[in-house]
């Protein structure tokens, strides 16, 4: 995030990140030029794009991702759930495990057996214009939308798409409004 979003190019809006962002509405050919979108375009719908409450952990949001060596635009519930993942009862619902995995450390991601194969081949690019931390908005000077790293991952043949969000130590700014990642 840091890389993205550093200090000169963040504006704070008075109002954690980790868990609520939200996208911005624009033209479906905004999307296509400015991330080089080729598949899927019928999904740059501004309900998926810029919806009313945001994005919130388990629910869904636009990522993109490659598709036979095509940027393509993906529906992703927010939080990962790994392939291998088996429910310890026998009414455990996905969106338990799901809850602790909508963001994951971007140092560690290759080592952590719950992310370490989407970090091999899965990687995606969650949408947004702003993220929320401690109650203020970030977003970039000119409020352009901007991407934000990820993990997806496809559990029981696609059953459940997900993805997580990769996080890093925050820059200045975000750091000055007392968040750790």
């Amino acid at each position: 995030m840091a890389s993205i979003l550093g200090r000169r190019y963040l504006r704070c809006h008075h109002g954690g990140m980790c868990h609520h962002y939200r996208g911005q509405k624009n033209a479906p050919e905004f999307y296509i030029g400015e991330f080089s979108i080729r598949v899927n375009l019928a999904l740059l719908t501004p309900e998926l794009m810029a919806p009313e409450k945001g994005y919130w952990p388990l629910k869904d949001v636009p990522v993109i991702r490659l598709e036979h060596g095509d940027r393509a635009l993906a529906v992703c519930k927010w939080g990962l759930l790994p392939s291998w993942w088996k429910p310890k009862k026998e009414d455990e619902k996905p969106d338990a495990t799901q809850k602790g995995m909508y963001n994951a450390k971007s140092e560690t991601v290759d080592t952590k057996p719950s992310y370490r194969s989407a970090f091999k081949s899965r990687r995606c690019l969650l949408l947004g214009a702003k993220f929320e931390e401690k109650g203020h908005y970030f977003s970039l000077p000119d409020d352009r939308p901007f991407a934000f790293a990820g993990l997806w991952e496809s559990w029981h043949d696609g059953e459940i798409v997900s993805c997580t969000m990769l996080t890093t130590e925050p820059n200045e700014e975000v750091r000055g409004v007392g968040h750790h990642r």
